[in-house]
C-alpha cells in the first residue's frame, strides 16, 4: 500500500459547484449487492490512539504491521475505566462493562465501595442511553434506573454529606430526571437524588457560564468556573450555596482575569472559617473592593477574605488535591513553573505553615512529566498531531501516601506512564518514588479519582492496560493483542524540523515477510538514526544496519520488487547522492542505483506542488513503475495531471502518457496525489487532489490501448483517496468525512457526479466503476486510510478486510474502536 501525505490536508474542498464539466447525472438506480463483510467489527481486536495510515499482513496471515501516528496499542475498554490502586500495576477491574461511548470529564465515588457517579459528554453507559451523567453500581455495572439527563456536558460532580443529593455542575441548558420525559431548563448548575436520578425541584442555583467544580462541605456546596453570576446574583468564579435549595449566601471574593477550574476546601468549624483553594487561569482576586495579583492560585478565607497564601504558577492550573491530613495540596495543570522551582504540569505546595515549609512554599514532589499525544484533527498529515504536555487532574490515595495524576504525559520520572502515574509521598520532603502503577490509558486522562479499593480514570481514553508503541506496532491476529516482541519505536523528523515528530506514511514487507521497509517524515528508529526509510527486522522491529538509506526529506511512498526499494517523496538527496522525489535503491544495503534516474521537478508553482511525488506503484517483476505528485516535469519530458509511467530498470519516461485528470477546482490545482496498482498487474488506480476523482487506467497498453489517455473509467466522491485496494473483482474506497457540514457522497456509476450517501468508505466494481452496497459506519472527519485483507488462514485468525484510520467508532454508534478494525468476511 502507498500513503498519502503532504496534500492531505487540502482534500474534501470539493463539491458539485466546483467540479468542472460533469457528465449527464443518470437516474440513481439500486446499487449491487457489496462484498459479503459484516459492518460489526470483529471483538478483541487491540487498536490504536491515532492514525493508521497503512497496514501489511504477513505472507502466512498471522501478523499485520500497523505504520501511522498512533503511539499507543491496546484493547477496548471504552472512556472510563477502574483500575487496581498502587501498588498494584493497574490491572483494569471494570472498563468494558461501564461502555462509556464519549469523555468522562467527572469522577466521584459514591458511599459503597465500588459505586461511582460518572459525569460527561458520553450518550451511553453499559449498553444503554445514558446522557451525561451515570451511576456505576458497588458491583461494576451501571444503574440502569438511574438516567437523569442533560443537554449539554457534565463536568464537574459532589455528593452531599449524608449522601442523598448528586450536585451536577457543567456547561448544560436543561436537565431531565429519570422520572421525566422532557427537560427542565437549568443553567450549569443543578441536583438530583442520588439513588432515582430525579430532579431536585428545591434546588434552584444556576450560572451564566460554565461550572467546573464543586466541594460540598456540611450543608453547602463550593461552586467553581467561568461565571459572573450564580443565582441570579454577582459571583466571579466561585460561588457558595446551600446544598438542599441552592440559596446563595454572603460568600463572594471575586477571580479575576480567567476562569476558577480546580476548588480545594479545608473545613473549618462553621462555612466562615473554611479554607478555599482556587485555581485556574485567573490573575487577581478581589475579596471586597480591591483586587490583589494572584497567579492561577489563591487562597480565601470562607468568610470571602483574601489569604496570605501566595502560591503561582505560570500557566492555567486545572486539578486541585488536599492531603487528608489537609497540609499539603496537589497542583496540576500545563504550568511549567510552580512558584520558582520548574515543574512540569505537576507539583505539591504546602497549604498551611509547618518548620519545614512556609505556607505556600514548593515542596520536593517531582514527577518530571514529559511528552505527550493527541489524534489527528484536519492537517499534519505527515506528523504526529501538535501537542502539549498538560496535567488534568490530581488525586490522593485515602491514607496520603500515593499521589495520582492523570493528563496528557509519555513519561513520569523518565519511565513510560502514558497518561496517568502513581508517586509515592509518604512524607513532605519525599520527592517522589515512581511505584508500579501504570494502567497505560490511550490517551488523556481527565479525572482520577482514588478510594481504597479501586482508582477509576475517565477522559478521551478508549482504552487501558495497552503498551507503547510509537508510530509502528506488530498485531498478532490470532490473538488480537499487539507483539510485545517487535518494538521499532519512531521519532525526529526528517529535514530538521523542530516540530511535532514524523509519522509513518506507507510500509510493506518483502515476499519473504522477513524484512519490513518504511517511509515517512521519521528522523531516527529506536534512537538509531534512519532518516525517512527504514528496514526493520519483521519479527523483532531490530534496525537492519546494513541497510544504510536515509533521505534529507521525508519518504512519501516505497514499493519493494525482488532486490529493489522504490522510493518517492519530498526529498532531494538519498544518502550522498542527488535524486529529486524518486529514487530505486538496493533492498539490502539501501544503495542508488545510479542508473535509474526519474527526476520529478515542477518550476510552474512550487509552493502548491514542488515536485513532490505523493505516489509510487510498481510492476511485481520491476519492470514499470508509475509516479503521481506534484510535478509538471520528469528527467526534462513535460508531463501533465501529475501522473506517469516509467521504466523500471532505466527511469526513463515511457510513450502513451497516461491522462484525462480533470482541471481544477477554482483557484487551487489538480494532480495525482495517490496510487493503486492491481495484484495482476494490470489496472493503475489514482485519486486527485481537487475535485475529488478516482480513475482507473489500462497500466499495461496505456494511452496505446482502446482506452483514450488509458482511461478506463473515472468515479467521484467528495472525499480524496486515501485507502485502497482491489481483491475478488471489488476495488475499497476510504477516504474522510467530506464537505464540511454535507456529510459524505459518492457517484453510482462512473463518469457521473450524482450523489449517493456514502461515509468514508465505499466498494466499486473493478468493471466499470460501479458503486456496491457496502456502507459500514466510520465516524471521523479524516476516516478511513488503509486496508488489508486477512486471508484468515493461520491458526486462530478470521478472516476478512482489515481497516486502519482515524476512526473511533466503526459499524454502529456504540461500537468503540479506534483505529484499527476487522471486518469479518470475505472481501
Amino acid at each position: 500500500m502507498v500513503a498519502v501525505g503532504l496534500v492531505a490536508v487540502t482534500m474534501g474542498a470539493s463539491s458539485s459547484a466546483l467540479t468542472p464539466a460533469p457528465a449527464p447525472v443518470q437516474p440513481v438506480v439500486a446499487l449491487p449487492a457489496g462484498p459479503a463483510l459484516q459492518d460489526t467489527p470483529a471483538p478483541n481486536l487491540w487498536g490504536t490512539n491515532g492514525r493508521v495510515s497503512d497496514l501489511a499482513v504477513s505472507p502466512d496471515g498471522r501478523y499485520a504491521y500497523l505504520g501511522g501516528a498512533f503511539d499507543y496499542v491496546g484493547p477496548t475498554t471504552g472512556h472510563a475505566v477502574t483500575t487496581a490502586p498502587s501498588p498494584d500495576a493497574g490491572t483494569v477491574v471494570n472498563g468494558p462493562a461501564l461502555g462509556l461511548d464519549g469523555t468522562v470529564s467527572a469522577a466521584i465515588p459514591g458511599r459503597t465501595a465500588g459505586e461511582w457517579y460518572l459525569g460527561g459528554s458520553f450518550t451511553r453507559a453499559g449498553g444503554a442511553r445514558h446522557v451525561g451523567l451515570a451511576h456505576v453500581l458497588a458491583d461494576g455495572t451501571v444503574d440502569a434506573s438511574f438516567t437523569p439527563a442533560v443537554t449539554g456536558s457534565v463536568a464537574a460532580l459532589a455528593l452531599s454529606s449524608d449522601g442523598t443529593t448528586l450536585l451536577v455542575g457543567g456547561s448544560f441548558t436543561g436537565l431531565r430526571g429519570s422520572n421525566e420525559s422532557t427537560d427542565t431548563a437549568r443553567t450549569n448548575l443543578a441536583a438530583v437524588d442520588a439513588v432515582t436520578g430525579f430532579r431536585s425541584t428545591a434546588f434552584t442555583a444556576q450560572t451564566n457560564a460554565a461550572v467546573t467544580s464543586l466541594v460540598v462541605t456540611g450543608d453547602r456546596v463550593y461552586v467553581g468556573g467561568a461565571f459572573t453570576t450564580a443565582a441570579g446574583a454577582a459571583r466571579a468564579g466561585v460561588a457558595r450555596v446551600a446544598v438542599a435549595t441552592g440559596a446563595l449566601d454572603a460568600f463572594a471574593p471575586a477571580f479575576l482575569g480567567g476562569p476558577v477550574r480546580s476548588l480545594a476546601v479545608a473545613p473549618g468549624a462553621s462555612s466562615d472559617t473554611d479554607t478555599v483553594y482556587a485555581g485556574g487561569d485567573f490573575t487577581s482576586v478581589r475579596p471586597t473592593t480591591t483586587a490583589s495579583a494572584r497567579s492561577r492560585l489563591a487562597a480565601v478565607s470562607g468568610a470571602g477574605a483574601l489569604l496570605t497564601w501566595t502560591a503561582s504558577t505560570n500557566a492555567s492550573v486545572t486539578s486541585l488535591a488536599l492531603s487528608p491530613d489537609t497540609q499539603s495540596l496537589l497542583v496540576g495543570g500545563s504550568f511549567t513553573q510552580l512558584g520558582v522551582a520548574a515543574r512540569s504540569g505537576f507539583g505539591r505546595v504546602a497549604a498551611v505553615s509547618s518548620t519545614a515549609y512556609p505556607s505556600g512554599t514548593v515542596m520536593a514532589a517531582d514527577a518530571r512529566l514529559s511528552g505527550c499525544h493527541l489524534p489527528h484533527g484536519t492537517q499534519n498529515t505527515n506528523t504526529f498531531y501538535p501537542c502539549s504536555l498538560s496535567v488534568q487532574s490530581v488525586a490522593w490515595s485515602p491514607d496520603g501516601q500515593t499521589a495520582y495524576v492523570g493528563g496528557n504525559f509519555t513519561r513520569a520520572l523518565g519511565s513510560v506512564r502514558h497518561d496517568a502515574a502513581a508517586l509515592s509521598l509518604p512524607a513532605p520532603g519525599s520527592p517522589g518514588a515512581l511505584t508500579a502503577w501504570a494502567p497505560m490509558p490511550s490517551a488523556t486522562v481527565d479525572v482520577v479519582t482514588a478510594t481504597a479499593t479501586g482508582v477509576l480514570l475517565g477522559g478521551d481514553l478508549q482504552s487501558a492496560n495497552g503498551i507503547y508503541r510509537r508510530g509502528l506496532a506488530r498485531i498478532d491476529l490470532s490473538t488480537g493483542q499487539a507483539d510485545p516482541g517487535f518494538t521499532a519505536d519512531l521519532a525526529g523528523f526528517a529535514g530538521g524540523s523542530t516540530g511535532p515528530d514524523g509519522s509513518v506514511l506507507d510500509l510493506e514487507l518483502d515476499a519473504a515477510g522477513t524484512s519490513l521497509y518504511v517511509g515517512g517524515y521519521f528522523a531516527s528508529v529506536n534512537t538509531t538514526p534512519h532518516a525517512g526509510v527504514v528496514k526493520v527486522a519483521a519479527a523483532t522491529g531490530v534496525v537492519d544496519a546494513a541497510f544504510r538509506a536515509t533521505t534529507d526529506k521525508g519518504v512519501q511512498a516505497l514499493a519493494v520488487r525482488g532486490t529493489s526499494v522504490f522510493l518517492g517523496g519530498a526529498f532531494t538527496q538519498v544518502g550522498t547522492v542527488t535524486r529529486q522525489h524518486a529514487a530505486k535503491v538496493a533492498a539490502t544495503t539501501g544503495a542508488v542505483d545510479p542508473t535509474w534516474v526519474a527526476n520529478a521537478t515542477d518550476s510552474t508553482n512550487p509552493v502548491l506542488r514542488g515536485g513532490n511525488v505523493f505516489g509510487v506503484a510498481v510492476t511485481r517483476d520491476g519492470s514499470r513503475a508509475f509516479l503521481a505528485g506534484g510535478f509538471t516535469v520528469v528527467n526534462g519530458r513535460p508531463v501533465s495531471g501529475g501522473i506517469v509511467a516509467i521504466d523500471g530498470r532505466s527511469g526513463a519516461v515511457l510513450p502513451s502518457p497516461l491522462g484525462g485528470v480533470v482541471p481544477p477546482c477554482p483557484g487551487k490545482v489538480n494532480y495525482i496525489v495517490s496510487l493503486y496498482l492491481s495484484p495482476d498487474d494490470q489496472r493503475l488506480y489514482g485519486g486527485d487532489l481537487c475535485p475529488d476523482y478516482t480513475y482507473q487506467w489500462d497500466a499495461v497498453r496505456l494511452a496505446a490501448g482502446p482506452a483514450p489517455q488509458g482511461l478506463i473509467w473515472r468515479q467521484w466522491c467528495n472525499g480524496g483517496m486515501q485507502a485502497r485496494l482491489e481483491v475478488n473483482g471489488t476495488f475499497y474506497y476510504g477516504t474522510h468525512g467530506g464537505d464540511a457540514g454535507r456529510g459524505g457522497y459518492c457517484a453510482p456509476r462512473a463518469f457521473e457526479h450524482s450523489e449517493t450517501p456514502q461515509q468514508r468508505v465505499a466498494a466499486w466494481r473493478a468493471s466499470d466503476g460501479m458503486l456496491l452496497s457496502w456502507a459500514p459506519f466510520f465516524d471521523s472527519p479524516m476516516g478511513v486510510w488503509s486496508y488489508a485483507v486477512v486471508p484468515g488462514t493461520a491458526a486462530g485468525t478470521t478472516a476478512g478486510l482489515l481497516v486502519g484510520g482515524d476512526f473511533t467508532v466503526v459499524g454502529g454508534r456504540g461500537t468503540l474502536q479506534q483505529g484499527l478494525v476487522l471486518l469479518p468476511g470475505t472481501p
